[in-house]
């Protein structure tokens, strides 16, 4: 079930639950206690009188909608729409029957009630309707197109299991051309390569230039979270380029080159020690000293942000005795977007390691990020998720390094 779908599930449980707690709330404003209300309303049940079919109303729209688009997964907007007008229609012949009667319904809450159900129940149309059918088809149009339409698509794709059709290396027909063509092919193929190459690496420095500038800005952090570098320290700042960035810095006790080989040249291995990351392999080395890798990070925020996953372009290198890695989006062949994960983008960011005067078996790690997590999710889980991600990162590399150091 994708996230956008789980989520207008919750929204489908929160009608029902808020309806029901509402008209808690409105039997109890008439002094009729749990007990009586229940005797009254319920059992006792009159349509000029009983506001409780507003619960079962929520009901009606509950099972259906659960059943449908949870169990079933139906990707039509019909039944939503035809629950909800019928549960609507439903609503204002009790509206006009009670409200017309004999019975007091001069409350607030009472008229909450009525209200609440309106909304809810064209919120569920709206958000169905706009968010959640056209999200999972956007999404199953790039599975296909990427995987040719299989669920089982594999997570990163071998270029080498999709030879190139004949289209792509078309020769006239009668073509003397011969082998002088095949070696101007080729030549023009390493060309493109080399052009590449060079892309990459002029993007991987310069990226390192503006994260080695953006790591020694010291004006401007605001403390978000931590109070002490033992367990993690958070900032944040805004920049006008990138948007918010996040720092975090923290000691590890280990010499600053072997957390960089940990963390950077042992990239592999991270998911072991690393339960933030679920999967993590290396796709180019480029030389070395840039590399591009591929990551997937677990889900944040208690399951608000889904699992995101990112293709980096690294680049290392050392100045002024600090060692920085840092990293940006790119795009390559052996990952591209697959429908499992959303895919994320890295802004300015990476990580860096200082030593620490008189203590060679110290390091303070400090981590810059900037990152674009795309989907729909609200800016506070973000803020929320980045903060605790990056915090727990510190946590268990000061775990695994103690451990490597034990050993």
């Amino acid at each position: 079930m994708s996230p956008v779908r789980r989520t207008f599930c919750l929204l489908v449980l929160f009608d029902l639950l808020i309806t029901f707690l509402i008209w808690i709330i409105y039997t109890q404003i008439l002094g009729l206690g749990i007990k009586k209300a229940f005797e009254e309303e319920v059992v006792q049940y009159s349509y000029r009188e009983s506001t409780f079919d507003i619960v079962l109303s929520a009901c009606w729209r509950f099972v259906p909608l659960q059943l449908a688009y949870a169990l079933f997964r139906i990707r039509n907007p019909s039944i939503v729409a035809v629950m909800n007008e019928s549960d609507l229609i439903f609503c204002l012949f009790c509206i006009f029957l009670q409200f017309s009667g004999d019975h007091n319904h001069n409350n607030i809450v009472c008229y909450l009630l009525f209200i609440s159900t309106f909304v809810i129940a064209w919120v569920e149309v709206w958000f169905l309707d706009f968010k959640v059918l056209p999200r999972e088809a956007k999404t199953r149009a790039r599975g296909e197109a990427i995987g040719g339409g299989s669920e089982r698509a594999p997570l990163l794709h071998n270029h080498y299991q999709f030879p190139p059709s004949n289209d792509q290396y078309y020769s006239p027909v009668d073509s003397r051309a011969g082998k002088g063509h095949d070696l101007l092919c080729s030549c023009i193929f390493m060309r493109d390569v080399f052009q590449n190459q060079r892309m990459r690496m002029s993007k991987a420095k310069d990226n390192w230039s503006i994260t080695w500038n953006i790591l020694h800005t010291k004006d401007g952090w605001r403390t978000q979270q931590g109070k002490s570098l033992d367990d993690g320290i958070v900032y944040t700042q805004n920049f006008p380029k990138f948007g918010k960035l996040f720092k975090l810095e923290g000691y590890v006790d280990a010499s600053p080159q072997a957390v960089f080989e940990t963390t950077v040249i042992k990239c592999d291995e991270q998911p072991k020690w690393n339960p933030t990351v679920l999967g993590s392999k290396l796709l180019q080395v480029i030389n070395e000293t840039t590399d591009i890798s591929y990551q997937i990070a677990a889900e944040g925020a208690g399951g608000l942000v889904a699992s995101r996953d990112f293709v980096s372009l690294r680049h290392w290198a050392t100045k002024d005795g600090v060692i920085l890695s840092s990293g940006c989006a790119v795009q390559h062949p052996d990952a591209p977007p697959t429908k499992n994960y959303v895919r994320g983008e890295n802004k300015a960011g990476g990580w860096s390691f200082f030593p620490v005067a008189g203590n060679p078996n110290k390091c303070l790690f400090i981590w810059i990020l900037g990152t674009d997590l795309k989907g729909w999710v609200p800016q506070y889980a973000v803020d929320t998720a980045l903060a605790g991600t990056v915090r727990d990162f510190l946590r268990h590399l000061q775990n695994h390094m103690r451990t490597l150091t034990a050993d």
